[in-house]
């Protein structure tokens, strides 16, 4: 949709999702012993009721990295409620595109 008056946001806002992925994310010891650098590319939908859905992986690195991206992204689906997307004052589902970065920080 364009012109959404308010994209959906995380709990807390854009800091807080940093905090939860640097939290939660868990750098797989095969990529790390194989140099395996990159970003993870994951797409997902924020329902109209904040939940996410059809979490997958657009692009990935492997050497586990991939499976990790998406273990971080189910885990964020069971434990948070996003505030949704707003068009025209009403809720709507928006699709999200978020890198993922594996790799010395």
């Amino acid at each position: 949709l364009d012109g959404i008056e308010n994209y959906p946001e995380f709990p807390g806002g854009h800091s807080a999702f940093i905090k939860f992925l640097s939290r939660n994310l868990k750098y797989p010891g095969i990529a790390v012993e194989k140099g395996i650098e990159g970003k993870v590319l994951i797409s997902f939908i924020i329902e109209k009721n904040g939940k996410l859905s059809n979490i997958k992986i657009l692009r990935g690195i492997g050497y586990g990295c991939d499976e990790e991206a998406l273990r971080v992204m189910t885990v964020m689906q069971e434990k948070y409620t996003w505030n949704p997307g707003i068009h025209k004052g009403i809720a709507r589902p928006v699709i999200f595109t978020l890198p993922i970065k594996f790799g010395s920080r």
